[in-house]
């Protein structure tokens, strides 16, 4: 979860997709607190850093936490990090081989970020947009 799953999955020679580091994209006030993506060689989360980090103060480590955001109710998950509290994760992909660059990786975490924050997503220029209804 968040910043120990990167330590941890360095410390175990995980695999990760050597065009990534790690890195911090789009974070923004966004419900009770700063919602953005931690995109890593390893996984690509959607992180809510609360402002009161006292706010899931009882959380433990895993436990669901419902939360509503400008698109509607999304389960994040519970990682608490020590001194710095409790933060809200939902991990977004875990096979990192699936991006070609760290642009490509910024890109979807964007995507993400503007879904969860109920703006509309905007697809890459010459990307071409797929609509539904699908089966």
């Amino acid at each position: 979860m968040a910043g120990r799953g990167v330590g941890r999955a360095a410390r175990r020679g995980a695999a990760g997709n050597p065009a990534l580091a790690v890195e911090a994209v789009g974070f923004h006030p966004c419900g009770p607190g700063r919602l953005g993506c931690m995109v890593t060689p390893w996984f690509l989360e959607a992180v809510l850093l609360p402002d009161d980090p006292f706010l899931w103060a009882e959380a433990r480590d895993g436990d669901p936490l419902p939360l509503e955001l400008p698109s509607g109710r999304h389960r994040f998950t519970a990682a608490r990090m020590g001194l710095l509290g409790t933060l809200a994760a939902i991990p977004l992909a875990s096979d990192m081989a699936l991006f070609l660059d760290a642009e490509d990786a910024r890109h979807a975490a964007r995507l993400a970020l503007d879904t969860l924050s109920g703006r509309p997503a905007q697809a890459p220029s010459g990307c071409p947009v797929l609509a539904g209804p699908w089966p």
